[in-house]
């Protein structure tokens, strides 16, 4: 019955399409009290709706030259509303199911939505404007958005110069996406399959990209990016993941992977050129990443395990910080740089292993492995070329140093 109707609307929109000349409205309805009021005003406006089921309402305003809305409602109590203002706007809407609702409102030129709704209770509201000023037009924005199941609510804010892009699809229950786009020429991509799930994000300033998918339920990600040229990608696969991410700066990069459960990520990046990578592979663990300055380099890896914490600061320019946790989990690891060029890398390999990792100054290096179990490192080292080296193998080793000075060297072995 549906492919019967939506072939009927093809049918009935390219008819229409070849008859458009100045203001034209096409609309049909089949069913009973569906409702469809059209306002038009300005040149070569063209509205093509087709309403087929029963209690459905359609409400649409054209303002201006060549705008486009085509809409199809299949079912009951669905609800469009559409308002155009400006020249060559494009919308089309599809709803199939029941009590969905969607709201796309343009101002500018140029501006395209394609919304598709399937299932009960949906929401999207697409907004293609400028925020805050006069005039409010915002220009060649584009919104592809589709969402299906029951009780997903979607919003999409496109607004400043323009030329943003959203990509946003929704499949499940009860998942809730916001993306906010201000400024120029920024890219969002947001797929959530499951339950429950939920994403904020937002991208001001110029050509900022943002990638978040997210599988399972009650997964969780808020995004906040100002500056031009960054680059986020989050991937969340399990349930109860959390990711967040805040950015001040120019072309930062962030790549953040979580399979499992109940991961936790924190990211906070202000500056140019700062790198993050993490990569959670196994349940409830953490990872923190702050980075502040320049050219800055942050990697941890938690893998095989479970309740890993890895905390990673870097203030100054030109730091770099690697942790990797492997074997049963509860593994702890600090790193903590303040200056210029200095470098942490720490292989946890087993359980209940902690490291501690303090620098300040220039091209101070430290370098820890651990081996084993209940395994304790502390190391201190502020100045300038300060080198610290700690091997711990086996269980229940504990090592304290520091180095306060230039050029000092560090060896520690300890196995049993």
């Amino acid at each position: 019955m549906k492919k019967l109707v939506l072939s009927a609307a093809v049918a009935f929109l390219a008819t229409a399409s070849a008859m458009a000349q100045d203001n034209r409205d096409y609309s049909a309805q089949v069913g009973n009290d569906n409702i469809a009021t059209t306002t038009q005003a300005g040149d070569s406006n063209e509205n093509y709706l087709l309403q087929w089921g029963n209690e459905n309402k359609s409400t649409v305003s054209q303002t201006g030259e060549g705008n486009v809305s085509g809409a199809i409602q299949f079912g009951n109590e669905n609800i469009g509303m559409t308002t155009q203002e400006g020249i060559e706007n494009t919308s089309t809407m599809l709803q199939t199911g029941d009590s969905n609702e969607a709201t796309v409102d343009q101002w500018g030129a140029n501006n395209i939505s394609n919304l598709s709704q399937d299932g009960i209770g949906n929401e999207a509201t697409i907004t293609q404007a400028r925020r805050g000023v006069s005039p409010s037009s915002s220009n060649s924005n584009t919104s592809n958005a589709t969402q299906s199941g029951t009780n997903n609510e979607l919003i999409v804010s496109q607004y400043g110069v323009g030329n943003h892009n959203a990509e946003t699809s929704q499949s499940g229950d009860d998942n809730f996406a916001r993306v906010r786009q201000g400024g120029n020429g920024h890219d969002a991509l947001i797929t959530q399959s499951g339950d429950d799930n939920k994403i904020y994000s937002q991208q001001s300033g110029s050509l900022n990209q943002l990638t978040i998918g997210q599988v399972g339920n009650d997964n969780f990600s808020t995004e906040y990016t100002n500056g031009s040229g960054n680059i986020v990608s989050i991937t969340q696969t399990g349930d109860d993941n959390r990711s967040e991410g805040y950015r001040m700066g120019n072309s930062n990069r962030t790549t953040l992977t979580q399979t499992f459960d109940n991961n936790k990520a924190d990211v906070d990046q202000i500056g140019d050129l700062n790198q993050v990578t993490i990569t959670q592979y196994g349940n409830i663990n953490d990872a923190k990443v702050l980075q502040e300055g320049d050219s800055n380099q942050a990697f941890t890896h938690q893998a095989n395990g479970d309740s890993n914490i890895s905390n990673i600061t870097q203030i100054g320019d030109h730091n770099y910080a690697y942790t990797s946790q492997y074997g049963a989990g509860e593994n702890q690891a600090y790193v903590m740089q303040d200056g210029d060029r200095n470098y942490g890398v720490f292989n946890q390999d087993g359980d209940s292993n902690m490291g501690i990792a303090w620098q300040s100054g220039e091209r101070n290096q430290t370098a820890l492995t651990q081996n084993g179990s209940d395994n304790s490192s502390m190391n201190l080292q502020a100045g300038i070329y300060n080198r610290a080296t700690i091997n711990q193998t086996g269980a229940d080793n504990f090592h304290v140093g520091a180095q306060f000075g230039n050029d000092n060297t560090l060896t520690v072995t300890q196995s049993n």
